[in-house]
């Protein structure tokens, strides 16, 4: 049996079930989200992290080799700053994927539902760039 899996699904299914906190009400003022602004999340998103964990390449806490991010891994090892990475990207992604369903099911069409989307596959995206990057520290597969 693999805990971590089960826990990183379990994760993943509250980032589902946070998907409506993100649907605007009727009344809601107008959202003051733009397609410039969704762009912004993902590209910061990607930049941050990707400083994140250059930061800790260098930082001799930090393991002297990584894992490959992977689903049935600790996310809560600190020590490899790619795994809660990883695990986030894929609770944001599930809650921006779920609030767009939403939005588009719902009829209340707001840009602020594809945010988490934004934001979850810029974390994805920037957690595989630093794999790339940082390839140094990551275990060789033999």
């Amino acid at each position: 049996m693999k805990p971590w899996l089960w826990i990183r699904i379990a994760l993943v299914i509250t980032g589902i079930a946070a998907a409506p906190g993100y649907i605007p009400r009727p009344d809601s003022p107008p959202s003051e989200t733009t397609w410039l602004r969704l762009g912004l999340y993902l590209v910061f998103t990607v930049i941050a992290l990707f400083l994140i964990v250059g930061i800790q390449a260098f930082n001799p806490l930090s393991a002297p080799t990584w894992r490959r991010p992977g689903w049935t891994l600790n996310p809560l090892t600190m020590s490899e700053p790619l795994q809660p990475f990883h695990l986030i990207a894929w609770h944001v992604l599930a809650t921006g994927v779920a609030a767009t369903s939403l939005s588009l099911t719902s009829g209340i069409q707001s840009l602020q539902t594809v945010a988490p989307l934004a934001i979850g596959s810029g974390c994805l995206l920037g957690v595989w760039l630093c794999v790339l990057v940082f390839r140094h520290k990551m275990e060789h597969d033999t």
